[in-house]
């Protein structure tokens, strides 16, 4: 958890706190003043983004349209974590969850599910689709400056969602690019995985009906067959399937 290191060392500045009935240290208040109020800023933020995600993806399972609303809070949110430098600190929200996350895991795992084509997708597909990028979220490529593994961007001073980068688009210091980064090796590596045992990880709603895992491996074929040119030697085996697939272009516009 975030604050788990810091801990042993809080307790003792803690215990050092005081003498008799007095403050002895005031700079040491002032620290753990600080600390705790990161913390919990932090753990806040998190779980915001983490609610605020699962919010949308319930929405598109309705096919409704995301608010206005929502994206000037998520980008509020991270515009303020961002000016406490918080960000990047790992987080484990809940304490029977292995997983960790962090404020810019949630935030980018967001903007990476709104760039799918999820109009083409039924809601058992969106399911797995919002799983799959938040199990990979840590590897996706998040930068203040555009590069090949940054096609999409936002505009945290606009409350509207990611687009993909064009040129002759103007920038800005309120610019963020990303795109799905080092993240692809890993859904190569989970469509090789499925297409050779058919078993899903723990971490996704198992597959019983034929037609779902013939949906859910068209996917991916289509997740590695149009990834990042760097990438696509390691998809030598990822053919685009010729099969009729509810599915079409699922994860295409996710992968740059």
């Amino acid at each position: 958890m975030l604050d788990e290191a810091a801990q042993p060392l809080c307790i003792e500045v803690d215990e050092r706190l005081l003498e008799g009935q007095e403050i002895k240290g005031v700079q040491s208040w002032f620290s753990l003043i600080n600390y705790y109020g990161r913390v919990a800023a932090a753990y806040r933020a998190c779980l915001d983004l983490f609610a605020i995600n699962n919010k949308k993806k319930l929405l598109h399972l309705r096919y409704r349209a995301i608010e206005v609303a929502i994206w000037k809070e998520m980008n509020w949110i991270f515009i303020f974590s961002d000016s406490l430098s918080i960000i990047r600190k790992p987080i484990q929200l809940y304490a029977q969850s292995k997983e960790q996350t962090s404020i810019v895991r949630e935030y980018v795992a967001g903007l990476m599910y709104e760039i799918a084509p999820l109009g083409n997708l039924m809601p058992r597909q969106m399911n797995d689709l919002h799983a799959i990028l938040n199990r990979h979220s840590q590897h996706f490529a998040f930068r203040e400056g555009r590069d090949n593994d940054t096609p999409y961007f936002v505009d945290l001073a606009r409350s509207i969602s990611p687009i993909r980068w064009r040129e002759g688009l103007p920038g800005g210091r309120t610019f963020r690019y990303f795109g799905v980064g080092l993240a692809y090796s890993h859904l190569v590596t989970l469509f090789k995985e499925y297409k050779k045992s058919a078993t899903l990880p723990e971490w996704l709603t198992p597959i019983d009906e034929e037609e779902d895992h013939e949906a859910f491996l068209s996917m991916m074929r289509t997740v590695c067959a149009t990834g990042p040119p760097n990438h696509q030697a390691a998809s030598t085996n990822a053919k685009p399937s010729a099969a009729p697939c509810r599915l079409r272009m699922a994860f295409a516009m996710c992968v740059p």
